[in-house]
């Protein structure tokens, strides 16, 4: 190759070379004092949280304070100091412990209030919750977002639903993980190291305790249910039943034509009917036929979600949405306290609440006085 075209060549490339430089520098340059700027908006219209958010994307890009020059123009450029001073307001007192990222399925009141709660608990103890994503029931918004997260190297993440759930337990095995509100949670196979989780399901003696505030006497309790779906829920209940001298009358069903032939032969043998969240069980059209059977024979309706209470059943003993966030936070906490990636394994919630359905307590003509007085009770309509 001639002389001039290798020096042709050499200048060519050097001048790629600088020019994709000071192009990659004045991009990184702009996100930052665009983060930092967002940052500062946020913080003056006391949005704290989202103000620590964004200076922390800012120091990502440009990890250093002072002038920050873009073309001929400087910038001033303190992302550190004012991410100091928003942790001062917040309370946030000497280093953070850890950082929390939060992914939750979709934006729904319940995973709403669990969000809440968690950041309320994280503050106390030093915890920043740098970032919460929402899926809004996307799973390919999902699989984008756990790419984000992987990168930003969070200490802790918090899935909130099924589908969040889901999504990083797949991708993320060196991060500790807690999953929430996920129903069934043993059909997803979240037995791995880095998992620690909140069932959704309130434990069967508190959910008993709940019940009994209502009803006098429960001897025989029935149920209907598919195996594959709450078959464990159920073997589980039906043991800790019999401790507490109930007995749980099951029927076993495996699609939800059958629920009108269980439903049948249980209405006569029973005190109550309890409904745990089982797909193949209740549907739109199953819960219809199960609750104007069970009210025709004056039989109470059971269930784990205060949804349904809205619609027609008698009462629903559930987690307390804000508490498990708070839990979830402790957990973290504990975490951190591990030098290793370890699961803390999977338990119940700590405090659950009853929704109770008046109309339905009057047509079955039970006294709700005594009930009302508790401070975890909700009544509808």
């Amino acid at each position: 190759m001639p002389q001039i075209i290798k020096s042709k060549l050499m200048l060519f490339l050097c001048f790629f070379l600088i020019t994709f430089l000071v192009c990659g520098v004045a991009c990184a340059s702009k996100i930052a004092v665009t983060n930092y700027n967002k940052g500062l908006e946020a913080m003056e219209n006391g949005n704290y949280e989202e103000a620590i958010a964004s200076f922390e994307e800012a120091i990502d890009f440009v990890p250093e304070d002072g002038k920050l020059k873009i073309g001929m123009f400087f910038f001033d450029y303190e992302p550190n100091q004012r991410l100091r001073e928003c942790m001062q307001i917040l309370g946030i007192d000497g280093e953070i412990l850890a950082f929390a990222v939060v992914i939750k399925s979709q934006d729904i009141s319940a995973y709403n209030e669990v969000l809440e709660g968690f950041k309320s608990e994280c503050f106390k103890n030093n915890i920043f919750v740098r970032a919460a994503y929402d899926l809004r029931g996307k799973v390919k918004l999902g699989r984008k977002m756990v790419k984000k997260i992987k990168k930003m190297k969070p200490d802790i993440v918090l899935t909130i639903g099924v589908l969040a759930t889901t999504v990083v337990k797949d991708e993320i095995e060196d991060i500790p993980m807690i999953f929430c509100m996920v129903i069934n949670h043993e059909r997803y196979g979240l037995s791995k190291p880095n998992i620690t989780g909140i069932t959704t399901e309130v434990d069967i003696e508190k959910q008993l305790t709940g019940y009994s505030s209502i009803l006098d006497s429960l001897q025989n309790i029935g149920v209907i249910y598919d195996l594959s779906k709450t078959g464990s829920i159920v073997k589980s209940a039906e043991l800790k039943m019999k401790k507490s001298g109930i007995n749980l009358i099951k029927y076993e069903v495996k699609s939800t034509e059958m629920v009108s032939e269980a439903l049948d032969s249980l209405i006569n043998r029973i005190d109550a009917l309890w409904m745990p969240a089982d797909s193949t069980v209740v549907t739109r059209h199953s819960f219809k036929y199960i609750k104007e059977t069970t009210h025709e024979n004056n039989i109470p309706l059971l269930c784990t979600s205060d949804a349904f209470v809205k619609s027609g059943a008698l009462a629903a003993v559930f987690s307390d949405y804000k508490d498990v966030g708070r839990q979830s936070a402790q957990i973290a906490k504990e975490l951190q306290s591990i030098s290793t990636v370890r699961s803390l394994g999977i338990v119940s919630p700590d405090k659950y609440k009853v929704a109770i359905n008046s109309d339905t307590a009057e047509e079955l003509g039970l006294k709700l006085d005594a009930v009302l007085k508790n401070s975890n009770v909700i009544v509808y309509p």
